[in-house]
Parts: structure tokens; sequence; C-alpha cells
């Protein structure tokens, strides 16, 4: 990759327009406590369903 510019990368620009949604979602104002809760409310809610 030596002599090759970021934006010449497919990978780089896959990165960066997933790096713009993440930052552009709901989650991207919430505290990491705020995600951890939601990931394990979702957890929750899937055993539940696995049942």
């Amino acid at each position: 990759m030596m002599g090759k510019r970021f934006e010449d990368n497919p990978g780089w620009k896959t990165f960066l327009e997933l790096r713009q949604q993440a930052q552009c979602s709901v989650a991207a104002g919430m505290s990491d406590a705020e995600v951890e809760a939601e990931i394990a409310a979702y957890r929750s809610g899937q055993e539940q369903n696995a049942k």
C-alpha cells in the first residue's frame, strides 16, 4: 500500500462511510452506559424469544 493514497483504498472508503453513519445514528449522543443498557435489553429480549 506504499505510495497509495488512503482515499484510493476501497476498504478505507467503506470505513469512512461506516464511521459517518455511526456518528449520525441515534446512538451517537448516547453514553457508554446507555449503549450497554440497550444491548443488554436487546439480548434479554432475544433470550426470552428463544424459549
